[in-house]
């Protein structure tokens, strides 16, 4: 994954998401690989993350979107539990990602950017 993913991975358990197109990101949390993916179809945005590693811990996935107008407090904030699951699009299908239209993230960005953060939590078992 670092050999031919570079400029998509990331060690640490959180990253900027600005771009307004479809991408990805990979990082390594707790000794788990997960990837992140943005898709934007028909209008609506999605957004996910997905546990590639194979072991039981539990995690959630969070998403911040915050105002890029430093002086505004409006935000958005969603999390999701992260599945290991081998099919992105089942995902976005089933509504267990972020779906905003493109309405709402026009609020979030500026300049072709979103101000978004995506990060990745370990889930605390009762």
């Amino acid at each position: 994954m670092t050999t031919c993913h570079k400029d998509k991975m990331t060690s640490r358990n959180y990253f900027k998401c600005t771009s307004l197109q479809d991408a990805y990101w990979l990082t390594i949390y707790k000794g788990e690989a997960f990837i992140c993916y943005k898709h934007v179809k028909d209008g609506t945005w999605c957004a996910a993350v997905m546990k590639v590693g194979l072991t039981a811990d539990m995690f959630k996935g969070i998403f911040v979107l915050k105002s890029p107008d430093p002086k505004s407090s409006e935000a958005i904030e969603m999390g999701f539990c992260v599945e290991l699951v081998d099919n992105m699009e089942e995902i976005f299908n089933s509504g267990r990602c972020l779906m905003l239209d493109n309405v709402v993230v026009k609020r979030f960005a500026i300049n072709r950017e979103m101000n978004m953060t995506v990060s990745i939590e370990e889930r605390k078992t009762a």
